[in-house]
């Protein structure tokens, strides 16, 4: 049969270690074990389950011998180290792919140990080179019955499920794809048409001037009236003078110019009222989602040195990276505090009247289209910038298909049910976000017209958050420990991933925080207090700050050896630490805004952090695709070292800002712009309505 020959191939692998001249068993031999365990199977088997054209393909293979010698060469081999974590032979990617008519199939097995009473399962990943009539299921098939015709029943188990063989193309050209080509072409077309209308409208204003077409400098006159557009934790949208002259078209095509856009990201000026270390806060903790993904991302590939991987991962400093989830509620917290900080002057020139739809479509606005274009390059542009023996394992993306609708309406951390079938997995964040935003109101109007009520519902909606979090934690006994959720355990069963970590009425802590925070420094700002603290107060606030921000990052140290938390441990750490943590930022945000930060304040509010600030969300959304794009395109297991990481962590930091310069540049930033170009034309059509019933009447 030929399913054998598959069989067969998998001996060569086993039988040569370095090279085919040093095989152990001869070819010849091996062509007699192939002939003897099709004998076996045909006498055993009433079924042929391979394809025809699998069938005759093998058959041509076996038939000259010669040719078995690259693809043996080729064919994952078992390496040393195995104690340590090396159960990934993946062979060579490329060899295969350079012979003829062979293809590429990353395999997965597992391994049934007995150890004592338990049976341990060792996952093993393998590389083989298949001829290309045979399909995924043909090697699958063969490989199990190989094994079941040599080893028995359960000793070896293939996971049908993981078996990939590469393909070229990638995935086939859709028509996603297409869409998705034309609209990158017809956004790069639309910055370039505004970056010449820019150059043509400021040559034309020069020569009706009669000034001269080269100046030494170029100053943009923005308008810096909008604080809640410069102070949100977006890119500042605002519009350069345009001459009377200008019609609608062209400043169309003005929201699109990359010059125009790309000096906005640079711009460091700040108004009077910006809290200026917020913009360090959100670069830093960016950067530490970066770091913690980063290390996830590895360890979802296979590494030639596991165990002492996890030693590493054991070490205290360690902690800094594994507990990095703490940089997600920087970002609630900071979300929090610019809504109220923001709106309450809104509030106070409407006289306690919120402004409904633009309250809720400026925000839908500003993120929706980003987030689509996002998932489109997720689906159909992804898959064709990379190979390699695990590249096809990460290709398929069926949730996206199924569910892209729910993360563009903020509701995908409820629907589907977990994290592993959402679309955009860390988009999680944003229906959190979202749904914070919305339910504001329900605090902010009542913080407006009356502080103590105002605090009342923000403290019962943030102790409804703690007996929600810790019961739901102490019924299911969950482990807290983000890490602890394996794929297996996210799929089925309540854990701790799904049913809190994702969650808003779980996660809303440091909102609120972030919310009372916001208050207070409006509220001091716009009653123009004098803030003073003294050096005493200073020292203990920043030592009290200290000490609960270690304890939250450092205070699980003891789980990496060993520990078991029990459930009341579970539960208060669960429950409260993320509140303590934002905490601690409303100290620094407080001290750094009225000048007892010391160094931390000239740190995080030093100009350098603008720019970066103003690329973090677009960076938040593509940084796990760069991640992809890089361990998932490794063609020999990876050998993890806090080297190799922080290699790795800068290289993904840097393309990550880079990508998010050229999706602000195309999307996120024109969007911004158009929403300010209607509403400033809608402005203008409504008051020439005026002017027109006022003239009749």
């Amino acid at each position: 049969m030929a399913v054998l020959s598959v069989a067969t191939l998998l001996c060569l692998a086993l039988s040569c270690q370095f090279f085919p001249v040093n095989c152990v068993i001869p070819l010849s031999s091996l062509i007699r074990i192939h002939n003897g365990l099709a004998e076996h199977v045909l006498t055993n088997s009433s079924s042929d389950p391979v394809s025809e054209q699998c069938l005759h393909a093998l058959g041509d293979l076996f038939n000259d011998t010669t040719k078995l010698i690259p693809i043996v060469d080729s064919l994952g081999k078992v390496g040393a180290g195995i104690l340590d974590g090396n159960t990934a032979w993946l062979g060579s990617f490329e060899l295969c792919r350079n012979m003829t008519a062979m293809q590429y199939c990353y395999t997965q097995l597992y391994a049934v140990i007995p150890m004592g009473k338990k049976n341990t399962i060792l996952p093993i990943e393998w590389g083989l080179c298949i001829v290309d009539e045979c399909s995924s299921q043909d090697v699958a098939n063969g490989m199990q019955l190989f094994i079941n015709a040599t080893l028995g029943f359960g000793k070896l188990i293939v996971d049908r499920g993981s078996v990939f063989c590469a393909q070229d193309p990638p995935k086939p050209y859709s028509a996603g794809f297409y869409f998705t080509v034309f609209l990158c072409c017809l956004l790069a077309t639309l910055m370039l048409i505004g970056w010449c209308v820019d150059i043509f409208l400021r040559i034309s204003a020069r020569i009706k001037a009669g000034q001269p077409l080269i100046t030494k400098t170029e100053v943009y006159n923005e308008d810096s009236n909008d604080d809640y557009t410069r102070l949100q934790d977006t890119p500042v949208v605002h519009f350069a003078a345009l001459s009377q002259d200008t019609n609608f078209i062209q400043e169309f095509f003005l929201c699109f110019a990359f010059n125009r856009n790309i000096a906005r990201v640079l711009d460091t000026s700040q108004p009077e009222k910006a809290i200026r270390c917020l913009h360090g806060l959100r670069v830093i903790s960016m950067t530490w989602v970066i770091l913690g993904h980063t290390f996830l991302w590895h360890m979802l590939v296979p590494m030639d040195n596991l165990a002492t991987g996890s030693k590493v991962a054991q070490e205290l400093t360690f902690q800094a990276i594994s507990n990095a989830f703490f940089s997600v509620d920087t970002f609630f917290f900071l979300s929090g505090l610019l809504v109220v900080y923001l709106a309450m002057d809104t509030l106070e020139k409407t006289g306690g009247r919120l402004p409904w739809f633009k309250f809720y479509f400026h925000r839908y606005w500003r993120l929706t289209p980003t987030v689509a274009m996002a998932i489109l390059v997720w689906m159909f542009i992804l898959p064709w910038v990379g190979q390699g023996p695990m590249w096809f394992k990460m290709l398929p993306k069926p949730y996206c298909e199924k569910y892209w609708w729910s993360t563009l309406l903020y509701i995908n951390n409820f629907y589907p049910d977990s994290l592993t079938e959402e679309c955009l997995g860390w988009t999680w964040y944003l229906s959190n976000d979202w749904q914070f935003y919305v339910i504001s109101p329900i605090i902010l109007i009542p913080l407006y017209r009356s502080r103590k009520v105002g605090f009342i519902i923000l403290s019962c909606i943030l102790t409804a958050s703690f007996i929600v979090t810790g019961t739901l934690i102490g019924v299911y006994d969950l482990n807290i420990i983000a890490l602890g959720d394996t794929p297996d355990s996210l799929e089925t069963g309540p854990n701790f991933t799904n049913s809190v970590y994702i969650k808003p009425y779980c996660r809303i802590a440091p909102y609120l925080v972030g919310m009372a925070m916001g208050y207070v420094l409006q509220r001091l700002r716009s009653k123009k207090l004098k803030v003073t603290v003294s050096p005493m107060v200073a020292a203990i606030g920043w030592c009290l700050a200290t000490i609960v921000a270690l304890s939250c990052v450092y205070g699980l140290y003891s789980t990496a050896h060993g520990h078991v938390l029990s459930t009341a441990e579970n539960v208060i750490y669960g429950t409260f630490s993320r509140f303590a943590w934002s905490l601690t930022l409303s100290w620094v945000v407080f001290a750094c805004r009225y000048g007892i930060g010391g160094a931390v304040e000239d740190f995080l509010s030093h100009s350098f952090w603008i720019p970066l600030s103003r690329l973090t969300f677009c960076a938040y959304l593509l940084h796990p695709m760069i991640l992809d794009i890089l361990v998932f395109a490794f063609a020999t297991p990876l050998h993890f070292t806090i080297n190799i990481l922080s290699f790795h962590f800068v290289g993904v930091t840097v393309m990550s800002y880079g990508a998010a310069l050229l999706l602000s540049m195309s999307v996120e930033y024109p969007c911004g712009n158009l929403e300010k170009l209607l509403e400033r034309h809608l402005t203008c059509c409504r008051g020439k309505t005026q002017d027109t019933g006022s003239i009749q009447n």
